[in-house]
């Protein structure tokens, strides 16, 4: 018989994990209805994220999108597992059902740190960007948060933010104050890049969110092939990008 506390924290894990996005406490490009084609599945001792039955990732820009929307929605589940002192873990695309993007478990007991706690406890907070924008030693952080997704966050010289900012919205406010741009980019464009991507970008988001920073996300990236192969360009050899993102102030 499953642990009924195990079930319990599984259920509550998937339902913060949706209310979170649902609410905006998720990228905000990625909250809306078409990105969060994603559903999960409560079983006795595992949660399993399911995509709509009529994406197929990996095919085109919205099916990326849809990846991205569900790797956030992954992020926040092990963060609320965390704060309830489940130690999860994450099997991505576990069988060969195209739409079965994750099962995750957390049969293992952990100490609830103060870390998971604050982690936690952002899921409720407004986002609110400081005039200053960020410092170095908060990119850095970023930086980490988004590599120990396994995705890189590149930060944009001024000249190449100046050559996107016909083709990104977030990117058009070019020299305002001091916002950092930069991609989220990493090797390879398959389904499972795109699922850790939007895991990273959840996890850039609530740290930003935590220091007094805004992460504003600008999927055409994933949508416009203009400003994508405007990307690839700018990027190293092989590098794909997964989403823009515009850091610090409002």
């Amino acid at each position: 018989m499953a642990d009924r506390q195990l079930a319990a924290a599984l259920a509550g894990s998937a339902a913060s994990a949706a209310a979170g996005w649902a609410e905006g406490t998720g990228p905000s490009a990625l909250t809306s209805t078409e990105a969060r084609r994603w559903r999960w599945v409560l079983r006795p001792d595992s949660l399993e994220l399911y995509a709509d039955p009529d994406v197929a990732p990996s095919r085109g820009p919205d099916d990326r999108l849809v990846l991205l929307s569900s790797g956030g929605a992954l992020h926040h589940a092990t963060v609320a597992l965390a704060a309830d002192g489940r130690a999860a873990r994450v099997r991505l695309l576990p069988d060969s059902d195209p739409t079965h993007l994750a099962t995750v478990t957390a049969d293992e007991r952990i100490e609830v740190t103060d870390e998971a706690r604050r982690r936690y406890e952002t899921f409720e907070r407004v986002p609110r960007g400081h005039p200053g924008g960020p410092s170095d030693a908060e990119m850095a952080e970023l930086a980490d948060a988004a590599a120990a997704e396994g995705v890189r966050l590149v930060v944009l010289a001024p000249e190449q933010v100046a050559e996107l900012a016909g083709v990104s919205r977030p990117f058009a406010r070019v020299g305002a104050g001091h916002d950092v741009f930069a991609v989220l980019c990493g090797d390879g464009d398959a389904p499972e890049r795109w699922l850790r991507a939007g895991a990273a970008l959840s996890a850039i988001s609530l740290l930003a969110t935590r220091r007094g920073l805004t992460v504003v996300p600008s999927s055409a990236a994933v949508r416009l092939a203009r400003s994508r192969s405007v990307l690839r360009r700018l990027l190293p050899d092989a590098t794909t990008p997964y989403v823009a993102v515009r850091i610090g102030g409002r």
